[in-house]
């Protein structure tokens, strides 16, 4: 392994403001250029819609709410669904669980009878909304929203190296998620908990590593771990 302070040119990260300053902006473009794509620069307006409510759910144990997340540029329009679970007995704001979901929002509770903790939420999206998980050629997720020079899909930008991945893209939509959280009086945003299975995982470590950090107030711990299928060196 590469010793993880040493920049590529050679010269040793003493300090904390040359990593921020050097080797972070450095290792992000090996990441952007060779494994997750460049997110694009210019973001789309988002606005939070919420569309459904249930205030007895789960047998009464939790009220449920469904909020759109709609992205709009100039050339088009895309949206997420976020699907919210918070307990009805709480003393104040509870943690909450965020993450994706592979078969869509409305696999998440086939059984009204499924128990849910008086002391933590559940908010999901399902991963399709953002990019599916399979090659259509960026033309259903949020890759739609972006020309292919700025690491979206417009024109077919899957031969350019900066692409944005879908996993950029499953992390970018989980940055929102967490910013419509920070708006919700029952949910304590600065106490939330990615769901570390994949696909939300691997959303989870792109955004780790790419963005801000994620404002719990609490070490988040990440595991390396892989998959008996659809992980392999074949594929």
């Amino acid at each position: 392994m590469p010793d993880p302070l040493v920049r590529g040119n050679g010269a040793p990260v003493a300090r904390t403001a040359d990593w921020w300053l050097t080797l972070r902006p450095e290792l992000l473009g090996l990441f952007a250029e060779h494994m997750y794509g460049r997110t694009p620069s210019l973001l789309p307006d988002v606005e939070y819609t919420e569309t459904a409510t249930a205030v007895r759910a789960l047998d009464g144990a939790a009220t449920r709410s469904e909020v759109v997340c709609a992205f709009r540029t100039a050339a088009d329009r895309h949206r997420m669904t976020l699907l919210l679970y918070v307990p009805n007995h709480r003393a104040g704001p509870v943690p909450v669980f965020l993450g994706l979901n592979f078969y869509g929002n409305h696999t998440v509770d086939p059984d009204p009878a499924i128990s849910l903790a008086e002391r933590y939420g559940l908010a999901t999206v399902y991963c399709g909304d953002l990019a599916p998980d399979h090659d259509d050629g960026f033309d259903n997720g949020v890759h739609r929203l972006f020309p292919a020079e700025d690491g979206g899909g417009q024109g077919d930008g899957r031969g350019a190296s900066h692409t944005w991945g879908a996993l950029g893209a499953w992390a970018w939509g989980l940055s929102r998620a967490l910013d419509h959280l920070e708006t919700r009086p029952e949910a304590d945003h600065t106490k939330v908990g990615r769901d570390r299975s994949f696909p939300a995982g691997q959303g989870r470590a792109v955004g780790r590593g790419t963005g801000p950090p994620v404002r719990n107030g609490r070490q988040q711990q990440l595991r390396l771990r892989r998959r008996r299928a659809g992980q392999t060196d074949g594929r």
